[in-house]
C-alpha cells in the first residue's frame, strides 16, 4: 500500500498508510462475518504488518501479508472476489493507492470416503477406537491436496499431543511427542499393507 509520508506533526498533508493498512484490516474481518455461509467455513487472517520507519513520521508505504483458507472451491472464489472489492475500495476512499499480488495455493484436503474408512478400520483394529477421536475439520494448508484432486486417498494426522502443556502449530514453544513415532510407523505400515491387500482383491 502507498500513501505519501510526511510529518507526525502534520497529518492533513499526508495519506498515512498505517490508517489505510489499519482499516483494511478491520474491514477484510467483514468478508467472513456478513459475507461468508456459516456452514461453509472460511478464514481470512493477516499475519504480517510492516510499515513505518520513525516514530514521528508518518508512513509512506504499508506491507500486509496474509492467508485466506476455504474448504470449498466455490467459498474460495467468493472470498478472492470479496478480498479484492474490499480493498481496492477502501484504499481509495482513504486516498491510498495499492498493489495485490494474490497466490490461489493449495486447495482444500478432502479425503476420498472408501480409503478414509480404509484407513479407520487398520487403525482401530490396531490401537481401538478411542485412539481415533472424532475432530473437526481443519483449515490447515496441505500439497497433498493436489494429489487428491487427481488420485482416491486420504490424509490423517498422527497424534503428538504432550499433554495438557501442549502449545498450538506455529508457537515457538510447540513441542512434538517423540514416542508418538513409532506407534506413526506401524500404524503406516499396517495401513500400506491393508491398502495393497484391498487393491488386489479388487474390493
Amino acid at each position: 500500500m502507498t500513501g505519501s509520508g510526511g510529518h507526525a506533526a502534520m497529518p492533513h498533508d499526508t495519506t498515512d498508510a498505517i490508517a489505510a493498512a489499519n482499516q483494511i484490516v478491520t474491514a477484510i474481518q467483514t468478508i467472513v462475518s456478513r459475507n461468508a455461509d456459516p456452514f461453509d467455513p472460511a478464514v481470512v487472517t493477516i499475519g504480517k504488518f510492516n510499515a513505518g520507519s520513525q516514530y514521528n513520521v508518518i508512513a509512506e508505504t504499508a506491507l500486509l501479508e496474509g492467508t485466506i483458507r476455504t474448504q470449498s472451491a466455490t467459498m474460495k472464489h467468493k472470498v478472492k472476489k470479496r478480498f479484492f472489492e474490499v480493498v481496492e475500495n477502501v484504499s481509495a476512499a482513504m486516498g491510498a493507492e495499492v498493489e495485490i499480488e494474490y497466490f490461489d495455493g493449495y486447495p482444500a484436503t478432502v479425503n476420498d470416503r472408501k480409503w478414509a474408512g480404509q484407513v479407520h478400520t487398520t487403525l482401530s483394529g490396531l490401537y481401538g477406537e478411542k485412539a481415533l477421536p472424532d475432530l473437526k475439520p481443519s483449515l490447515g494448508g496441505e500439497d497433498f491436496s493436489r494429489f487428491l484432486q487427481n488420485y482416491p486417498g486420504v490424509y490423517y494426522w498422527l497424534g503428538s499431543s504432550t499433554g495438557d502443556t501442549q502449545k498450538p502449530l506455529h508457537n515457538p514453544s510447540f513441542r512434538f511427542n517423540e514416542d508418538a513415532i513409532p506407534y506413526g510407523i506401524e500404524g503406516m505400515t499396517e495401513v500400506a499393507l491393508d491398502t495393497l491387500r484391498t487393491l488386489k482383491e479388487g474390493k
